[in-house]
């Protein structure tokens, strides 16, 4: 029984690891609204470009969700996006890039997919390689700005 019970708690790890190297998340102990001005403030500082905002609280409430705040952030580099679809048109669908934010009570929680995870639909095109290890790159880089952004707003 012991044994069982060690291998189940080994399989709801390595599973709940696998799921998580899936998404970038980032949780954030200030209001939603602040969280998002910070966020647009990061990807402007690293070239991005916001394409839209979308208000989701109304299509999550029709399945039952309830939140104060649920937005998605729609962001890219123009040339990027071009250049990828130029060459890849399979994978517009993808870009721009995405970002979740959800308000929890006082504290917002902002998810991404994790740009890895289109690897391996590109095991051999190292364009497409580099564009995923730069937004991976970028997104910690964002996550660590937003941290800093919050430690100085709680010291206001």
């Amino acid at each position: 029984m012991k044994k069982f019970l060690l291998a189940a708690l080994f399989l709801i790890a390595s599973s709940a690891q696998a799921i998580t190297n899936d998404m970038m998340m980032l949780r954030m102990n200030i209001k939603a609204d602040v969280a998002i001005e910070y966020l647009k403030s990061a990807l402007e500082n690293r070239g991005y470009s916001i394409a839209h905002t979308q208000k989701c609280d109304g299509g999550m409430q029709s399945f039952g969700y309830t939140t104060d705040f649920y937005r998605s952030i729609f962001f890219g580099k123009g040339a990027e996006a071009r250049e990828i679809s130029k060459a890849h048109p399979d994978f517009v669908s993808y870009i721009p890039h995405k970002i979740t934010v959800v308000a929890e009570r006082e504290e917002t929680v902002l998810s991404i997919v994790n740009p890895h995870v289109f690897d391996r639909f590109y095991p051999e095109d190292s364009m497409m390689l580099q564009h995923f290890k730069n937004w991976h790159h970028d997104i910690l880089s964002i996550f660590s700005d937003l941290r800093a952004a919050e430690r100085a707003h709680k010291l206001q």
